[in-house]
């Protein structure tokens, strides 16, 4: 093998990828080298819905092994494209503990506002790299045995003359939280785009006014997209859950907390009493502890991968979520979740601090987000009062991920 061959003409190291998003990007050749390089070799549609207890990357299998050989000289293309500094990067953001977080701040650097060279060759086997068809603007991504895989391609982001329709358009259709686009619909997803296109570049509602947009707005135009679909789909799936578990538990009563009906209109009525839940009734059995902290550190996949230099014309079907379990027992266990999601917000709603009011203001969403997600969220009914505590216990998580980052 040539290990020289992937490290560009003439063997000449290429620059190592800072990974930076904004005006001091990285060259789109490097953009596009380094990240098909790493799906590969961190095997990013293969990763689980969570980060493990440390917060390393973890895998829904177990991969494969490879010869002492390609162990050294993986660790020296690892060195070529910033493979630990990536992982760091994906796993050292507080919206890491939000469900499918990791594989779609991957997503999110997928999407440029440049296109490559033509004399593009990307890094798809140890042995040569692989020029791209013609008739592909960009290179698709692959899998460790050289097959195109779905649920991941680069985007195109036209920063000239583009309208905050368009933005919102190409952000809704765009892979970013392909797992939740059945439940989060184009409307919903077109809406939170909207928003993030209006907070960043305020437009005040002239979706057809054509725009100049820089480096840094679009960066933070897609982090902002990014965040609320974050959020909302970690809501969502505590709300689902925490319903599961108390509905069969809440007796029916004249005076019952209020709620929603698909349908109605989209801003809430005033927010019900605490009083009028019974804690005692709306609580889980017993209320989850959270695990203790430990250092965080950071690790690549468990075992470095023998990258076939041979192709496939085999498409990878990506994975799938489980469907939620259908009936529950008298101690239902979630599968789908681990209880520290939960925090028992309605027994023990968090409270958020002052100096915190950007998550506040993210918990802020109420008007939009549950008029918008009564049919995601799969009731013709939503309860308010869980859905706001749920809403707050999400933030509450944020923050005190954002502090542990901090310190």
């Amino acid at each position: 093998m040539n290990l020289l061959s992937l490290l560009g003409p003439g063997n000449q190291a290429v620059k190592k990828p800072s990974f930076e998003q904004g005006k001091n990007h990285d060259s789109i050749d490097l953009q596009i080298k380094s990240l098909l390089y790493l799906f590969k070799r961190l095997r990013i549609n293969k990763l689980s819905t969570f980060l493990d207890e440390s917060h390393n990357l973890k895998y829904i299998d177990q991969g494969s092994s490879a010869s002492p050989e390609l162990v050294q000289f993986y660790e020296k293309l690892d060195q070529t494209y910033g493979a630990t500094e990536f992982v760091h990067i994906l796993t050292h953001d507080e919206y890491r503990v939000m469900v499918d977080f990791v594989k779609n701040k991957f997503r999110s650097y997928c999407v440029v506002s440049e296109v490559p060279s033509k004399n593009l060759s990307r890094p798809s086997s140890p042995v040569k790299g692989v020029s791209m068809n013609e008739d592909e603007v960009y290179p698709p991504f692959t899998d460790y045995k050289d097959r195109k895989v779905k649920g991941f391609k680069f985007v195109y982001f036209p920063r000239e003359q583009a309208t905050a329709g368009q933005v919102a358009t190409l952000l809704a259709e765009s892979d970013i939280y392909l797992e939740h686009h059945k439940a989060f619909n184009f409307t919903t997803r077109y809406q939170y785009a909207l928003e993030s296109v209006d907070k960043v570049i305020p437009n005040n509602g002239n979706l057809k006014k054509a725009m100049e947009i820089t480096e840094d707005e679009k960066a933070s135009i897609i982090r902002e997209y990014l965040e609320k679909m974050a959020f909302n789909v970690q809501l969502s799936r505590i709300y689902e859950g925490y319903m599961k578990l108390v509905e069969p538990q809440i007796p029916s009563r004249s005076s019952s907390p209020t709620r929603i009906k698909v349908g109605d209109s989209p801003k809430l009525k005033a927010k019900p009493s605490i009083k009028q839940l019974n804690l005692s009734e709306l609580s889980l059995s017993s209320k989850p502890t959270l695990p203790q902290a430990s250092p965080t550190k950071t690790f690549l996949a468990p075992s470095p991968l023998k990258l076939s230099p041979m192709k496939s014309s085999q498409g990878l079907r990506t994975s799938r979520p489980s469907s939620p379990t259908k009936q529950l027992k008298a101690k239902p266990s979630i599968s789908k979740m681990r209880l520290d999601e939960l925090y028992n917000p309605v027994a023990s709603p968090p409270v958020l601090q002052e100096p915190f009011s950007d998550y506040k203001s993210e918990s802020s969403h109420t008007s939009e987000t549950s008029s918008t997600h009564n049919d995601n969220l799969g009731h013709t009914e939503i309860r308010v009062d869980i859905y706001e505590k749920c809403k707050l216990a999400v933030a509450d998580k944020l923050k005190r991920e954002k502090l542990k980052l901090a310190s």
